[in-house]
C-alpha cells in the first residue's frame, strides 16, 4: 500500500520510484562487448566530422547572437590549425615507427607511448 510521506506531499514521486525499482529488477543485465579499435582512416574521419559539427554549431551560435560580427572564425581557424598539427605529428610518428620497427604499432599504441590509446 502506498502512503504519502510528509517530505513528499505528491504521491506521484513515490509511485514513480516504486515502478522504476520493479522494472529495473526485471531487465536482464546487458552484455557489454568491447568495440574493435578504429583504423587510422576511421579515426581521421571521426576527427573531421567532429570538427565539421563543432564548426557548424559555432557558426549557428554566431549567426543567432551576433550576425553583424563573425567572431566564430578565429576559434574555428585555431581548432583547424591544431588538428592539422596533430595530423602531422601522428603521420611523423607512424612513419618513424614503421622505419624502426618494420610495421605498424598494435591498436591503441599508435602514439608511440604504451598505455596511451588515441581516439
Amino acid at each position: 500500500m502506498l502512503t504519502r510521506p510528509r517530505s513528499h506531499p505528491c504521491l506521484m514521486a513515490e509511485i514513480l520510484k516504486e515502478v522504476a525499482a520493479k522494472s529495473a529488477e526485471k531487465l536482464p543485465a546487458p552484455k557489454v562487448q568491447p568495440s574493435p579499435p578504429l583504423s587510422p582512416g576511421d579515426r581521421l574521419l571521426l576527427h573531421f566530422f567532429i570538427f565539421l559539427i563543432g564548426s557548424w554549431n559555432l557558426v549557428m551560435i554566431d549567426l543567432a547572437h551576433s550576425p553583424e560580427d563573425f567572431w566564430c572564425w578565429l576559434p574555428i581557424a585555431a581548432w583547424a590549425s591544431v588538428l592539422v598539427l596533430h595530423l602531422g605529428i601522428m603521420l611523423l610518428l607512424r612513419r618513424s615507427s614503421s622505419r624502426m620497427g618494420g610495421g605498424t604499432l598494435p591498436p591503441g599504441q599508435e602514439s608511440g607511448m604504451e598505455g596511451m590509446g588515441h581516439v
